[in-house]
């Protein structure tokens, strides 16, 4: 009986061995493929809403988040159609901080866990879009690109806006950034 239970033991133990090994080259080949994709063309962190190449969607807020409105399907005046995403800040710093973010991941489970690795940046460039103010003269003090507390961490600003859209970017190439979240 115990050689049975030892043997079922270690055949159960090697089939979850088979299974990681399996699970960790499945996600490399997903991680090449997705580099290869991007090497190719655009990556898009937001095309419109419920596109099928969006590589985030908006799921931390920091700072004043309770300052922050935001519509990922606002349709009037979209730069790309059918829609655009739309962020009302009041800067009514209403936690106290006198600033607001909000972060974009890729696969958040129900627990709050990643469970995507990111997407291999190390070949980008630069990040590309486009941004307009609903009346004109409204001023982005910082748009950055990565985690508050890391050091390589990229930004620009300020940006005083119009109501035309405009086009911005911020360099990446010779950056430590190799991938987003």
């Amino acid at each position: 009986m115990k050689k049975f239970i030892l043997i079922i033991t270690f055949l159960l133990l090697s089939i979850c061995f088979i299974n990681i090994i399996q699970a960790e080259e499945k996600i490399e080949k997903k991680i090449e493929a997705i580099t290869a994709k991007f090497t190719e063309g655009k990556f898009w962190v937001y095309e419109n809403r419920g596109s099928r190449v969006n590589h985030y969607v908006p799921a931390e807020w920091a700072g004043d988040y309770g300052d922050i409105q935001i519509d990922t399907a606002w349709k009037e005046n979209a730069y790309s159609t059918p829609t655009c995403i739309k962020i009302d800040y009041s800067a009514e710093s209403k936690q106290g901080n006198e600033w607001a973010g909000i972060f974009w991941n890729r696969n958040i489970s129900s627990a709050g866990m990643i469970i995507f690795p990111g997407f291999n940046l190390k070949e980008a460039q630069k990040m590309v879009f486009y941004i307009r103010g609903e009346q004109g003269g409204e001023i982005i003090s910082d748009l950055g690109l990565g985690h508050t507390s890391k050091s390589n961490r990229i930004s620009i600003g300020p940006l005083s806006l119009s109501k035309e859209w405009q086009k911005h970017e911020i360099a990446l190439e010779g950056k430590k950034f190799l991938t987003l979240i």
